[in-house]
């Protein structure tokens, strides 16, 4: 995607932990993906260096599974001239 605006993320809700990951569609090629908590505090970043579609496991930079709330999902290019969100909503089983 050239273009990107909305970005959608399923399973929405996402149950954790589970065998299943979040997939995350709609990114630019080459971006940075972050999960942020609705508080804006960054929870997991990764790279996605092919393109339009991610995968997210439900866990924080050290491993251990976020809690249970909404979750903003930012994309960005190199040159953070492209950002897209979304938001997932997680459920801690």
């Amino acid at each position: 995607l050239e273009e990107c605006d909305k970005i959608s993320c399923g399973p929405n809700p996402f149950l954790i932990p589970s065998e299943t990951k979040l997939k995350i569609d709609g990114l630019v090629e080459e971006s940075t993906v972050k999960i942020l908590s609705v508080s804006g505090v960054l929870v997991f970043e990764f790279e996605t260096p092919g393109g339009r579609i991610a995968e997210w496991d439900g866990r924080d930079m050290k491993g251990n599974y976020v809690s249970s709330g909404i979750y903003i999902i930012a994309g960005f290019n190199k040159e953070a001239t492209k950002v897209c969100t979304g938001k997932v909503a997680v459920i801690r089983r």
